[in-house]
């Protein structure tokens, strides 16, 4: 009988249920979709409850939250290396060094335009800490989960940037300064522009790249409402 039991518990233990298997089974992109789903509803109540300022939501909140999720999911779910996408890893000094450059350029460049404004250098500072935590949090949980279970480009690409327009919702809709048609025009102008960079990371497979037209991007647009 004590055999008879242990056969028994054995069996069932050897064939979880269906919803076990569908758990397992689930999709990559699913999964990314889950993450990214928890991180941008905690965002969105910390954006509403405690009005962080813009410099604390995008140097502190929006790096503690995205960074991490986008680290354990690309190593522990999506199994690649998350220093490799980054360029950390595997990429000779050179590499690195132009890397550094082409920031240091759209970095100065900015600034000498910005020379007329107060707060230069934390406008630009922040324009890059977003423009990093962004690219990075889109393209390790949507774009690259979403293209390597679909292998269908424009599905990713369009994934990736109407999600990106949900993230930026809550900002756009706590901003005073966006509202009315100029609130409509920036909604479109992030979709093109999500659109537009994830196609140069896909086109380059450097998501530096990525950053790089964003950051161009964002200071445009700042020197555009200055």
């Amino acid at each position: 009988m004590a055999e008879q039991s242990f056969h028994k518990r054995r069996v069932v233990g050897s064939n979880p249920s269906p919803s076990t298997l569908m758990k397992k089974n689930k999709p990559v992109s699913e999964k990314a979709e889950g993450y990214w789903g928890a991180v941008v509803i905690i965002l969105v109540l910390i954006r509403f409850y405690l009005k962080p300022s813009l410099f604390y939501s995008e140097f502190y909140i929006k790096p503690l939250l995205f960074l991490p999720t986008a680290y354990f999911f690309f190593n522990n779910v999506f199994h690649h290396n998350f220093w490799e996408l980054l360029k950390i890893k595997n990429t000779t000094f050179f590499q690195k060094t132009k890397l550094l450059a082409l920031y240091l350029i759209i970095f100065l460049g900015f600034y000498l335009l910005f020379s007329d404004h107060k707060q230069t250098l934390s406008t630009i500072s922040l324009n890059l800490a977003t423009s990093l935590t962004e690219q990075i949090f889109m393209i390790s949980l949507i774009f690259l989960p979403k293209i390597k279970t679909t292998h269908n480009l424009s599905l990713a690409l369009v994934k990736t940037a109407v999600l990106y327009l949900f993230l930026r919702l809550p900002s756009l809709y706590l901003n005073t300064e966006f509202f009315g048609t100029v609130f409509v025009y920036t909604l479109i102008s992030s979709f093109f522009l999500f659109l537009s960079t994830t196609l140069v990371f896909y086109k380059t497979k450097n998501i530096h790249y990525a950053i790089a037209l964003h950051f161009v991007y964002l200071n445009l647009i700042t020197l555009f409402y200055l």
